[in-house]
C-alpha cells in the first residue's frame, strides 16, 4: 500500500453527505470526491492522513484497501469472502496508520460488517470467519463480537487497536480499516448526556449550514447537553444556550468546560427567552421530538410561540437552522411566525427520519454548500427534499 496517494471512505449522516463532502474539500485538499449513501469516497494525494482526522462532520474515517467483486449471498460464500479479505494489503494499511499512532506488531483487532439485501448469512458469520482467518495469517489477536459465544471469549477483555470495516452492497464488497483508534463521532468532551442527546457530527453539520461569520452571536434555546453550541464554537462564534431542564444545562456547562469552549448558559423557557430583541445573528437548534425528550413548559401548550420567540431574537438579516421530526408541522409554524423557510432537507438519524429547515428573510444556502448539494442531486444520493 503506497504512502503517497491514500484512498479514504467516511461514514456520515444519511441525507447530508454533501455537507461532509464540502468539509472534505475545504479541510483536506482532497481529489476525486464521490458521494454515496451514508458516505463519501475521496483521495488524499499528499498522503497526509492527519488532515482527515480534523473532520468534524463525519462519523468515522476509513482507509480503503480493497474492493471485492462477485460477493455471493449463500452460506458457502462466507469462506470465499474471508479469503478475499486476506488478499487485501492489511499490513500495508497498518504501516500507513503507524504514521498517526502507535500500533503493536501483534495488534488486537475486531471486524464490523454492514450489508444490504437478503443473504443466507448474517454479520456475525462474516466477522467470525474474517477475524479468525486474519488472526491465523498474521498472528494478530481477534476480538470477537459474536453472541452467545462472545460472552465466554477471553479475548473480549482486550480493547481492539484496529477495526476492519466491511461494507457488502449487492455483489460487491469494500474492505476498509478505521484510521483512528476510536470512532470519530465519540467526542472526548461529551461525558454528561441525557436522553435524546444530539449526535456531534450532525450538530456540527447544522452549524456549518448556518454559515456564521467570525464572532457571530449564535443561540440555541433547546441546548440540551450543549452539543450544537460546543460544535459551533469551532467556527469562532459567540455561543448562547438555554434549556428548561436544569440538569441538561448542568450537563452543557460540564461538557463545554471539558471542550475548553466558552458558552453562556441559562435555564429558561424557549417561549420566554431572557435576551434582548435581535440578540442573535444565527439560531441553530433541535427542539424536542416528543420521543426521547418530551416538550415541556409553554412549548407543550403552544409550540408556535417558540418560533415567534425566535423571530424576536433574530436580527433582520439573521438566519436559523432547525432539526425537527419530519411530521412535526414546524415548517408551517415557522412561516406563520414570519420566518420564511428557504431550504429543507430530509435526513435519517438514529433510525428516525428528520428534516433540516433553514429560515431567513434575506439569506440563502451558501454557494459552496449549494454546489455540493447539486452534486448530490445529480448523483441521485438525495432529492429536492429528502433521499
Amino acid at each position: 500500500m503506497g504512502h503517497t496517494n491514500i484512498s479514504l471512505l467516511v461514514r456520515t449522516v444519511r441525507g447530508l453527505e454533501w455537507v461532509a463532502a464540502e468539509e472534505i474539500a475545504r479541510v483536506c485538499s482532497a481529489t476525486d470526491i464521490r458521494l454515496r449513501e451514508r458516505g463519501v469516497l475521496f483521495e488524499l494525494p499528499s498522503g497526509d492522513l492527519s488532515a482527515a482526522l480534523k473532520l468534524r462532520t463525519v462519523d468515522d474515517v476509513f482507509l480503503r484497501i480493497a474492493e471485492l467483486l462477485e460477493v455471493g449471498r449463500g452460506k458457502k460464500d462466507v469462506s470465499v469472502l474471508a479469503a478475499g479479505v486476506l488478499g487485501a494489503d492489511l499490513p500495508g494499511a497498518v504501516a500507513v496508520l503507524g504514521s498517526l499512532r502507535e500500533i503493536s506488531r501483534r495488534p488486537t483487532f475486531d471486524v464490523v460488517t454492514s450489508m444490504d439485501g437478503n443473504r443466507r448469512y448474517n454479520r456475525f458469520d462474516v466477522e467470525e470467519a474474517v477475524g479468525r482467518r486474519v488472526a491465523a495469517r498474521y498472528g494478530w489477536r481477534f476480538v470477537s463480537h459474536e453472541t452467545p459465544e462472545a460472552a465466554t471469549t477471553p479475548s473480549l477483555t482486550l480493547t481492539p487497536s484496529l477495526t476492519l470495516r466491511l461494507l457488502l452492497e449487492g455483489d460487491r464488497g469494500l474492505v476498509t480499516v478505521r484510521t483512528a483508534a476510536q470512532p470519530m463521532h465519540r467526542r472526548p468532551y461529551k461525558v454528561k448526556t441525557g436522553r435524546g442527546t444530539l449526535h456531534p457530527p450532525l450538530a456540527h453539520m447544522l452549524a456549518v449550514l448556518a454559515d456564521p461569520g467570525p464572532a457571530a452571536h449564535l443561540g440555541d434555546p433547546f441546548c440540551g447537553d450543549g452539543t450544537i453550541l460546543i460544535e459551533s464554537g469551532h467556527l469562532g462564534v459567540r455561543a448562547f444556550g438555554s434549556d428548561l431542564d436544569f440538569e441538561r444545562v448542568r450537563n452543557s456547562v460540564e461538557n463545554a468546560r471539558r471542550a475548553r469552549c466558552h458558552v453562556s448558559f441559562v435555564v429558561a423557557d424557549a417561549c420566554a427567552l431572557p435576551y434582548h430583541d435581535g440578540s442573535w445573528d444565527r439560531v441553530v437548534t433541535n427542539p424536542p421530538w416528543d420521543v426521547a425528550v418530551e416538550a415541556a413548559g409553554r412549548l407543550r401548550q403552544e409550540s408556535g410561540r417558540a418560533w415567534r420567540e425566535l423571530r424576536r431574537m433574530l436580527r433582520a438579516d439573521g438566519l436559523g437552522v432547525v432539526l425537527v421530526a419530519a411530521d412535526s408541522g414546524a415548517e408551517r409554524q415557522l412561516q406563520a411566525a414570519g420566518l420564511p423557510v428557504v431550504f429543507r432537507q430530509g435526513i435519517r438519524v438514529a433510525g428516525r427520519v428528520g428534516r433540516v429547515l433553514m429560515f431567513s428573510e434575506t439569506a440563502r444556502l451558501p454557494e459552496r454548500l449549494d454546489t455540493w448539494r447539486r452534486t448530490g442531486l445529480a448523483a441521485g444520493i438525495i432529492d429536492d427534499e429528502g433521499f
